[in-house]
C-alpha cells in the first residue's frame, strides 16, 4: 500500500473542496427561500406563524399528509409509507435549482438467503420541489428543524396521507386501502413505462442468435438509452400533470444563493 502525502498542496485543496461540498451542500435543508412576486421578493425566514397554530393543527397535519403522497406515489413510483416516514435528509440529493431525487432504502427482503436491496431511485415532480422548501420553512418556524427527518413525525396525529389523498378523488378513504392507493401508482407504471424504455433488449431469437438465453440478454448484453431514466421520470410526472406552465410558476420560489461568508464559514 503506498502512503497518502496529505501535505501536498493538489490533495490539500481536495479535501478542503470536498470538506466544503459536504458542509454547503446540505444547506439548503436548513436554507432560507425567496418568493418573488413582481417587483417584490419576500424571504420566508422573515415570516412568522401566526398565533394558534402548531404542529397538531389540522392544517398543519393536512400539508403533512400532501408531503407524504408526493413522496409516497408522485417519485416515479409506489414506496411504502414506512419507508416515506423514515426518510432522512442524508438520503436527499439536489442537482441543479429543483431536480430532487430520494434514494429509499428497504428492510424487507423475499427470503434470508436474499442479498441486500439496493436503494430504490426517485425523483420528484420539479414543479413540486419548491413546494417542499416552503414545507421546510413552515417546519422550521414550528421548532421542529432538530431532526433530519424528511417529514417530522407528529404524535397523536388524526389527518392521515389516505384521509387526504381519498379527498382528492372524491372518495371515502373507508373503503380505500393501502394496498389500492398502491395499486394506483404500479398502474400508472404499467401504462407510462411500457413506452419508456432506458434499455434496448433484442427478442428471444435475437438472443438465441447471440449464443446466449433472452434472461442473460437482458440482464448484461442490453443497450442503455442516453436518459433514458430522465425520461421515464418525467412521462410519470406528466401523467400525473406535471407541465411546463406549472415549472414557470413555482419558479417565483427559489432558494438563496450561497454567500462568500456562507463558503468561509463551512472551510473554517
Amino acid at each position: 500500500m503506498y502512503a497518502l502525502d496529505t501535505s501536498s498542496p493538489d490533495i490539500s485543496a481536495i479535501y478542503v473542496l470536498y470538506f466544503y461540498y459536504l458542509q454547503v451542500a446540505a444547506q439548503w435543508f436548513q436554507g432560507d427561500v425567496t418568493v418573488s412576486r413582481g417587483n417584490t421578493t419576500i424571504r420566508l425566514s422573515s415570516l412568522a406563524i401566526r398565533e394558534g397554530y402548531d404542529a397538531h393543527h389540522v392544517l398543519f397535519q393536512k400539508l403533512v399528509s400532501l408531503i407524504e403522497v408526493i413522496f409516497h406515489g408522485l417519485g416515479g413510483g409506489a414506496e411504502r409509507l414506512t419507508t416515506v416516514a423514515g426518510l432522512s435528509a442524508n438520503q436527499l440529493r439536489l442537482a441543479g435549482d429543483n431536480n430532487l431525487y430520494f434514494y429509499a432504502t428497504h428492510k424487507k427482503v423475499s427470503s434470508v438467503k436474499s442479498p441486500p436491496k439496493q436503494a430504490c431511485k426517485h425523483k420528484i415532480p420539479p414543479s413540486l420541489f419548491p413546494i417542499y422548501l416552503l414545507f421546510r420553512q413552515i417546519v422550521i418556524a414550528l421548532g421542529m428543524d432538530n431532526t433530519s427527518a424528511v417529514i417530522p413525525n407528529i404524535d397523536r396525529r388524526t389527518v392521515l396521507m389516505k384521509h387526504v389523498l381519498c379527498k382528492i378523488f372524491g372518495i371515502s378513504y373507508r373503503v380505500v386501502s393501502a394496498t389500492d392507493i398502491r395499486h394506483l401508482y404500479a398502474s400508472a407504471t404499467n401504462i407510462v413505462h411500457g413506452n419508456n424504455p432506458i434499455a434496448l433488449t433484442a427478442d428471444d431469437e435475437g438472443a438465441r442468435a447471440n449464443n446466449h438465453s433472452s434472461r442473460v440478454h437482458v440482464n448484461w448484453y442490453s443497450t442503455s438509452l442516453r436518459g433514458g431514466q430522465e425520461g421515464r421520470y418525467s412521462a410519470y410526472h406528466d401523467f400525473f400533470g406535471e407541465s411546463a406552465i406549472q415549472k414557470e410558476l413555482n419558479s417565483q420560489i427559489t432558494r438563496l444563493p450561497i454567500s462568500t461568508e456562507e463558503i468561509r464559514r463551512a472551510l473554517m
